[in-house]
């Protein structure tokens, strides 16, 4: 913030990605901030109407039946995903797993708010510091006990904390309000493409029952076909992982369900390319170009991702491909799978934790088949009135990741003390450009569809972080 000022003398801190700070701060370990404990429960342990918070090792906070701590402190994930990324500060009752740490019993010279700010922007960088790999996958106890916090006096970690409150609440107000827009425009989207490969484009053609209950009526002149009628389709297999020198790095693509999505892309730039050797040894069958592939595997989350292959390509082994046909055009029915995605999971099969379906599923399948020149004129009107949606959400992602790193850099300079906000009144000023970044400073939208600022102080300002770590 511009009309912020520095503190008047610095020191080095002796960290060395910290640099100076404050002259009459300090740069204790953690060990002499809090206590660190971790909690003795597995995720298995969760109860959906338990009466309690269960903290685990992602961002979702799960319910319980029993607790086993009880006051005010900081939980993040000791493994896993969230490693330096999730984190709570709660005051209350709770229970938490083996592999989650808390922190507890701040002496009275520590602000358990202010620690929780610092916590979530400078441990992350810490581990990532001292550690071998590209990616942090654990955080061990006696890393924790010597990782170094800069502290202020405990004054000023309160008012800091208190400013940190107010100005990432009104933050996390718009980020809230954009990503609502971005899941309003995703919805438009998707009824554009299910009303096209269902009722076709002419509002006055004659319909008829199509006998199906999830499809409903569709055009008089149109057919349902079982896929199998139309179309053959193959999976693949994954190359044994010890035998990489063989089977990898090689010149086929080699494409698996995080390579699809719930977008309709179309795919060409496949990141993980395998060997011919390894085609020739496994199960891989070779899909041409214009081949539609679709996840089979993986719950939920990732039954009927689909893609449209732009290369000639081979899968993995929960990937379904369709092959290319005369009576369909591929791009009109991958359309017509993400229309018909929600409806996988009625068929599905497996446990309730990890359902899948297999290509016998997929082979089926009813589809809505249009004569193949209507099936292009679809296409052409579904990629056309999507492709100014697609864009608006492109810009406001974009939107969201500046208003993202405005926060982080927020947080950083003020628990750091490269800003000064001793004397930091509370008042609606908005988010002011800082150090290039920030919203208005940036002339991102701050005004939604009915006039309301995005920015004005919300209900929760100050709430972040207590059990909602977005």
């Amino acid at each position: 913030m511009s009309h912020l000022q520095m503190y008047s003398e610095y020191k080095e801190s002796g960290v060395a990605w910290l640099g100076e700070i404050p002259k009459h701060w300090g740069a204790p370990r953690l060990r002499y901030l809090a206590r660190i404990t971790t909690g003795g429960r597995n995720t298995e342990d969760k109860k959906p109407d338990g009466d309690f918070n269960f903290y685990v090792r992602s961002q979702k906070v799960e319910r319980i039946d029993s607790y086993s701590f009880e006051g005010e402190g900081i939980l993040t994930a000791g493994d896993g995903v969230g490693v330096g990324k999730v984190f709570h500060h709660v005051n209350e009752k709770l229970d938490f797993h083996q592999r989650v740490y808390l922190f507890y019993k701040f002496p009275e010279y520590v602000s358990a708010r202010f620690l929780f700010y610092y916590l979530r922007i400078f441990l992350i960088i810490d581990l990532k510091l001292y550690n071998a790999k590209s990616t942090v996958d654990s955080i061990r106890l006696p890393t924790l006990k010597n990782f170094q916090v800069c502290l202020p006096p405990i004054l000023e970690q309160t008012a800091i904390a208190r400013f940190l409150d107010y100005k990432v609440g009104k933050i996390d107000r718009f980020i809230r309000k954009k990503k609502q827009l971005i899941k309003l425009l995703n919805e438009q989207k998707a009824a554009i493409v299910n009303e096209a490969v269902t009722k076709g484009l002419d509002p006055t053609v004659p319909m008829k029952d199509s006998g199906i209950a999830w499809l409903g009526e569709i055009p008089a002149h149109w057919e349902v076909r079982k896929l199998k009628t139309m179309s053959k389709t193959t999976s693949g297999a994954t190359p044994l992982s010890s035998n990489q020198a063989e089977y990898y790095d090689g010149e086929i693509p080699w494409v698996r369900t995080t390579d699809l999505t719930d977008d309709f892309v179309t795919i060409d730039d496949i990141p993980i390319r395998i060997t011919n050797k390894a085609v020739a040894e496994t199960a891989c069958s070779r899909l041409p170009i214009g081949s539609v592939l679709v996840g089979m595997y993986g719950g939920a989350g990732t039954i009927g991702k689909n893609g449209l292959l732009m290369t000639a390509a081979v899968t993995n082994q929960a990937v379904c491909g369709i092959f290319p046909s005369s009576i369909f055009v591929s791009r009109y029915l991958q359309f017509y799978l993400h229309f018909y995605r929600p409806f996988w999971m009625i068929t599905a099969s497996g446990t309730r934790k990890d359902p899948n379906i297999g290509q016998e599923h997929i082979r089926n399948l009813l589809v809505a088949m249009p004569p193949r020149s209507e099936q292009e004129q679809i296409v052409d009107f579904i990629e056309s009135e999507t492709a100014i949606i697609k864009m608006t959400i492109t810009t406001i992602q974009k939107e969201i990741a500046l208003t993202e790193e405005y926060r982080t850099a927020l947080i950083a300079e003020a628990v750091t003390g490269k800003i000064d906000v001793r004397g930091y009144a509370m008042r609606d000023e908005g988010l002011e450009a800082y150090e290039g970044l920030g919203a208005r400073g940036l002339g991102l939208e701050t005004v939604d569809e009915e006039g309301e600022d995005l920015l004005e102080e919300p209900e929760d300002a100050g709430a972040y972080g207590n059990g909602e770590n977005e």
